[in-house]
C-alpha cells in the first residue's frame, strides 16, 4: 500500500568555527571544488570544515602571490627609491 516505510534521520550540519575571511583565491578554489571535486566539497561542507579550509587556501595563495611579486621586484631592480622618484 504505502511501500517501505522507515524512519528518516534528521540531518543537520555541524556547527562551524567562527567564520574566517575568504577572498578571491578562496572563492576560486570553492568554485573548483564544486565543479570538479564534488565529493571533497561535500565532505568539507558536511564536516563543518569548509570555511576554515578555504581560509587556509586563501592564506597560502596570498603568501605565494606576495612572494612572486617580491621576486619580480628583485629581478627587475625595483626599489623604494625608484618608486619615489617616479611619483
Amino acid at each position: 500500500m504505502w511501500g517501505l516505510l522507515y524512519p528518516q534521520p534528521y540531518l543537520t550540519l555541524p556547527e562551524e568555527e567562527e567564520p574566517r575571511f575568504v577572498g578571491v583565491w578562496g572563492q576560486r578554489h570553492l568554485q573548483y571544488l564544486k565543479e570538479y571535486r564534488r565529493t571533497v566539497y561535500l565532505d568539507l561542507l558536511m564536516s563543518g570544515r569548509l570555511s576554515s579550509y578555504l581560509a587556509d587556501i586563501e592564506g597560502q595563495a596570498q603568501e605565494r602571490f606576495e612572494g612572486i611579486v617580491e621576486q619580480m621586484k628583485q629581478a627587475q631592480g625595483i626599489t623604494e627609491q625608484l618608486k619615489a622618484d617616479n611619483a
